[in-house]
């Protein structure tokens, strides 16, 4: 029957798998035809995990660059390796894997022989407890053997294991975790005793398997993802019912995005109105504030900017308001007989409200303003007081 399935080789081309739901434990051979392995556990010692500088910064950049990067480090040439990027490790450090390339495809080749499936594929390795200091795994007399936390693992017989101990742990630890799969023999302890030290390694014996635990421990899945070898050239493509799914999610995205779009469409529209109604009430206030002769306001723009116009003019020289007070200006100015009080400009027309001891001091302001201006000027009006008289003066442009 057809499931989703953890498949672990071995380089003796031993398999064994187990399901992702976990109820059945370990199984030898292959699974049935038709699953779907989700993970791919391949050899520790198939696949090398180095660390190296960030050398850019874009994934595509760092992907082009990495396998030069690394290339010194490596016993076959660069191009015959696979180069997978991992987790990073700080800004400026990364975690890449290496694999044969040969190796990693005969291995997706062996697996599409027995009608299986592949969604990911790393390292047993990346199974394995995380602890800060050096990890022995015992395993049907193989041993895998990592360091420290980081570095890449070794894997040896366990005849082996002291002298790969000497050659790569240079410092003496106090905190050695050995797994084994089986109770570790009297023969096993004598040996780790002289190797580490009696009390610097402690021993977990009732330890799963690189499968189960895959399953069971989900900081064990996490690693796993980080270290995915199927990227690039082995990336894999979804299969059909993946593709409807991700069509389906596509399309949803998409009305989503054009929900959200129209949205903000009406949104905007609608603050661009309240701003537009805001501006029209400022020129209307502007515009009743400028010419307060206007009784209707239609389109307070072009109401505005006619109002601005008829002052230029009045301003060059016409008979508005600015206009006729640049020409009689002159007459009015630096004069001690009289006190000028007001000036209003209404229909076309100046008035100027002046105060005097006596009527003809008015009237002789009017007969100057006449002289020197050339325009229309009345008196239109006197009103006495205590020593003081006020009259008004109309000022029209134009003579008589």
């Amino acid at each position: 029957m057809a499931a989703d399935v953890i498949l672990r080789l071995f380089p003796d081309e031993r398999v064994e798998w187990c399901s992702v739901e976990g109820s059945a434990g370990t199984q030898r051979g292959w699974p049935s035809e038709g699953s779907v392995v989700r993970w791919l556990l391949l050899p520790a010692e198939w696949v090398l995990r180095l660390q190296t500088p960030k050398v850019a910064r874009s994934l595509q950049m760092l992907r082009q660059a990495i396998p030069f990067a690394v290339e010194d480090r490596l016993v076959a040439p660069v191009e015959q390796s696979h180069v997978a990027l991992g987790e990073v490790l700080d800004p400026e450090t990364i975690a890449v894997r290496v694999v044969d390339r040969e190796c990693l495809r005969a291995a997706l080749r062996r697996c599409e022989a027995k009608g299986l499936r592949v969604r990911a594929a790393c390292s047993e390795a990346e199974c394995l407890p995380v602890g800060e200091g050096p990890l022995i795994w015992i395993e049907q007399e193989r041993v895998l053997l990592r360091p420290h936390k980081h570095s890449t693992v070794l894997v040896c017989s366990e005849e082996a294991l002291p002298a790969l101990w000497r050659a790569v742990i240079t410092t003496p630890f106090q905190n050695v975790e050995v797994h084994c799969s089986a109770r570790l023999s009297e023969p096993q302890r004598r040996v780790l005793d002289d190797l580490v030290g009696p009390d610097a390694w402690r021993c977990s014996e009732s330890v799963a398997d690189p499968c189960t635990r895959l399953v069971q421990n989900s900081h064990a899945a996490q690693t796993a993802a980080l270290g995915d070898l199927l990227q690039q050239d082995f990336a894999v493509r979804p299969a059909s019912g993946d593709v409807g799914q991700w069509w389906r999610r596509a399309a949803w995205a998409s009305l989503a995005a054009s929900v959200l779009a129209t949205t903000n469409l009406f949104l905007e529209q609608h603050q661009l109105q309240a701003l537009l109604a805001d501006a029209q009430q400022q020129m209307t206030t502007v515009l009743r504030e400028a010419a307060p002769g206007i009784s209707q306001v239609v389109d307070p723009r072009t109401q505005l900017e006619a109002e601005l116009n008829r002052l230029r003019r009045g301003a060059a020289g016409g008979d508005d308001a600015l206009g006729l007070l640049a020409k009689v200006a002159p007459s009015l100015a630096g004069s001690t007989r009289f006190t000028l009080q007001a000036i209003e400009y209404r229909a076309g027309a100046l008035e100027i409200t002046l105060s005097s001891t006596d009527v003809a001091t008015l009237d002789g302001v009017r007969e100057n303003l006449m002289a020197a201006s050339g325009m229309q000027v009345e008196l239109t009006g006197v009103t006495p007081g205590k020593g003081v008289v006020e009259g008004r003066l109309r000022i029209r442009g134009g003579g008589r």
